[in-house]
């Protein structure tokens, strides 16, 4: 069966429902495609490219495109994501310690990036923003002013770069008195 194609009655040009999509000029069917998105979407961990290579009867080479491309549309889709009303705003670092290095901050084996969480009033998590970066004022207000709106309420734990942001800042108080 062929696929189905729309034509523009002026201009004679044709498209399809998959033209300008991920699944464009992608020889693998819609189902296929759906499997891996709900997958790769309901997973709590990661899945692999050998995992959804097993789930979706494809080889690897296949999976790995499939996933990276969800991802790559996650990705965009989230990056104009602003948090808005209560955000907690602070350092983390992914990675472990080595034997014989320096644990905790300024480890040179641990990467830095900055944590932003919008929180509902009882503190329920519900957007996060993750952005690798260094801990400077410079940085951390750049963050800030792409990935939080400017009348948030911002509260942290006090680090001296997040004193930067430009937003209502409620730092080293005690949880329970957070607004």
């Amino acid at each position: 069966m062929g696929r189905l194609y729309f034509q523009c009655v002026a201009c004679r040009h044709q498209s399809s429902v998959i033209s300008g999509t991920i699944f464009q000029a992608s020889k693998l069917g819609l189902s296929r495609w759906f499997l891996a998105m709900h997958l790769l979407s309901q997973s709590k961990n990661n899945v692999a490219a050998l995992e959804l290579m097993r789930h979706l009867g494809v080889c690897y080479k296949t999976a790995w495109l499939v996933k990276h491309k969800h991802m790559e549309v996650m990705r965009v889709r989230e990056d104009d994501r602003q948090l808005d009303g209560r955000v907690e705003l602070d350092d983390a670092y992914l990675g472990g310690e080595r034997s014989g290095g320096k644990a905790g901050r300024g480890s040179e084996h641990k990467v830095p990036f900055v944590a932003a969480v919008q929180t509902t009033p009882d503190g329920r998590p519900q957007f996060v923003c993750l952005r690798q970066q260094p801990f400077t004022r410079e940085s951390v207000a750049e963050f800030a002013a792409r990935s939080i709106v400017p009348s948030t309420t911002a509260v942290s734990d006090g680090l001296r770069c997040v004193g930067s942001v430009r937003l209502r800042l409620v730092a080293n108080q005690d949880p329970a008195t957070w607004p």
